[in-house]
């Protein structure tokens, strides 16, 4: 008796390799279209700064800011209590996954400050406590 004695199991395998099939075009689409000498977390920040930016014009946010720089401003300016404190805990969630896994001290703040060059270069807005990386 051998592993392909149902259908379903037969079924079941064919499908995983088509997707092993996809996943392995995927990667070698995207090192296709990644420039010589680009790394991949190169790349990753480059689509995670554009879906940050979508992602807070979606939520009614400005169209040229960061998700992140939105939660640190809302959490630090909003006049309504409720409304500081859920993207104060937006902030957080950011700001804890960034250290943990980016090694990035306070990131939301970063991002505003970043912004801010952005919008006015000749600006010079108070810097974060700690920017960048740990």
């Amino acid at each position: 008796m051998s592993f392909f004695d149902t259908s379903t199991a037969r079924t079941l395998f064919l499908d995983m390799m088509r997707l092993d099939g996809l996943r392995q075009s995927l990667d070698a689409a995207v090192a296709n279209a990644m420039p010589e000498n680009t790394l991949e977390d190169e790349f990753t920040e480059a689509v995670l700064f554009v879906l940050s930016i979508r992602l807070n014009r979606l939520t009614g946010g400005a169209a040229d800011m960061t998700f992140s720089a939105r939660c640190h401003i809302t959490s630090t300016r909003a006049q309504w209590l409720p409304k500081r404190m859920a993207w104060g805990g937006m902030r957080r969630v950011i700001d804890l996954y960034c250290a943990a896994f980016r090694g990035e001290v306070l990131h939301c703040e970063t991002a505003w400050y970043n912004h801010q060059s952005r919008v006015d270069p000749s600006a010079k807005p108070e810097r974060p406590r700690t920017c960048g990386r740990a």
